[in-house]
């Protein structure tokens, strides 16, 4: 992805590090601001004090039950038990029962295998780890038999694949122990360590384990060999986003500069690339942060840095859709300190669930000002908003509302009835309302 046939390329994350930046960045026409002379203390559309605006949407659903939990990165129900559902938070997988809807009860907690040794560990403290991202095998419902159900978690250097049990007589065997840790998936060693961002099981038989890695690498596992199939190299950037077709047949990864790859699977081939596009003068880095299939030749893409969701058709390589989400008046708390500018949040989002003809997205939202302590500047996040569209029409159908910073992870239970979401602090449970 380049600019005029130069390689180097306008990040404003990179940009932001230095006071250097913050004049053109914060200055008029900026992303970020309108020029001096605004409301340096603003709160929000609103300003702090005032209630916010009436959202332009409905309200699709209501908050029945809130846990919080710190550092809490991922949430995924459990796709064949309507009452179960898990939260990684740190390196700890926590296992919570809906019995009680207003009062979620964990009933386990477990925590992962640690990263692969390194040449850079130090002798006496251990190497940093965490769960990035969590997916479940596709072939869950083939449930004829009494057997162990996997799901995979994303960390630092590697893949761990888990075991959950339901059977009495295979928790018996375990130990009494319902789920697991069962085995790791190694990427390759790099000088420095190397998380990886995204899992993903290939469908229809789960044989494939995806993982996405900062390294721009994309690894595919074999599971019942457990080792290495291919090592797809293509991407220019860290790869932050996978998703497999329904039949298994394309893997698409997504990078931090707005690339989207399609790889032929089961031949470990690049078929199409194709770029995020953003729309008018605006100078941001497209980090695609959430794919998701729709069918077998659809794709969904979400950008971290902007408010639309992107849809493609696979097998030409167009952009079908572009969903654009409308700005939700919110109360943001004051800045701590006078800035001769207005500063104006930005949007994207963050995370993605499908529900029945309903997508539903996460949206990330923050700001930035500058720091007299320091030459890097603040960059805060902000309440933010759970959207829904309608796919069929391509509209927005409502929202829900409430959480005090940016979403990170959100599911949907089997039978269609409960959202979960996490900003990182707490998690939520919904209860939704969507036209059937």
């Amino acid at each position: 992805m380049t600019t005029n046939g130069s390689d180097r390329l306008w990040d404003r994350r990179a940009f932001c590090r230095t006071a250097a930046g913050l004049p053109l960045l914060f200055g008029p026409g900026s992303t970020f601001g309108q020029a001096p002379g605004g409301n340096s203390q603003s709160g929000g559309p609103s300003g702090p004090g005032t209630a916010p605006e009436k959202p332009p949407l409905p309200h699709v659903g209501k908050e029945i039950a809130r846990i919080p939990l710190a550092l809490a990165r991922c949430v995924s129900f459990v796709p064949f038990n309507n009452r179960r559902f898990l939260v990684a938070a740190g390196n700890t997988v926590h296992c919570f029962d809906l019995s009680t809807l207003e009062k979620p009860k964990e009933v386990w907690k477990k925590t992962s295998f640690p990263p692969p040794p390194h040449r850079d560990d130090h002798p006496k403290f251990p190497p940093f780890d965490a769960i990035y991202d969590l997916a479940w095998e596709t072939s869950w419902a083939n449930n004829d038999r009494p057997r162990p159900y996997y799901w995979a978690t994303a960390q630092t250097d590697h893949v761990v694949v888990w075991e959950f049990l339901t059977h009495p007589r295979l928790v018996e065997a375990a130990g009494g122990e319902e789920a697991r840790p069962l085995f790791s998936l190694a990427a390759s060693a790099d000088i420095v360590r190397r998380p990886l961002r995204a899992v993903c099981f290939a469908p229809p038989d789960d044989r494939y384990i995806c993982g996405a890695s900062a390294d721009k690498t994309v690894y595919v596992w074999d599971r019942t060999t457990r080792k290495m199939v291919y090592a797809l190299g293509g991407h220019t950037h860290e790869v932050h986003a996978l998703a497999a077709s329904p039949n298994g047949q394309i893997l698409a990864s997504g990078s931090a500069v707005g690339e989207i790859i399609l790889w032929n699977l089961p031949e470990g081939k690049q078929l199409r690339a194709m770029e995020i596009p953003i729309p008018g003068k605006r100078k941001v880095v497209p980090r695609v942060s959430r794919l998701l299939f729709w069918e077998n030749n659809k794709l969904i893409a979400a950008v971290r840095d902007y408010p639309a969701i992107h849809v493609w058709n696979v097998t030409t390589g167009k952009q079908l859709q572009v969903l654009e989400a409308p700005e939700v008046p919110q109360k943001d708390p004051p800045l701590p300190w006078v800035v001769p500018f207005r500063v104006v949040p930005e949007r994207g989002f963050t995370c993605l669930a499908r529900c029945g003809r309903y997508l539903i997205a996460g949206e990330h939202r923050f700001r930035g000002y500058p720091n007299p302590n320091s030459q890097r500047p603040v960059v805060e996040n902000l309440p933010s908003t759970i959207f829904v569209w309608d796919l069929e029409s391509g509209k927005a159908a409502g929202i829900l509302f409430g959480h005090a910073s940016s979403i990170q992870s959100i599911t949907v239970s089997p039978d269609g009835r409960y959202l979960l979401s996490t900003d990182g602090q707490d998690i939520r449970l919904w209860e939704l309302n969507l036209p059937r």
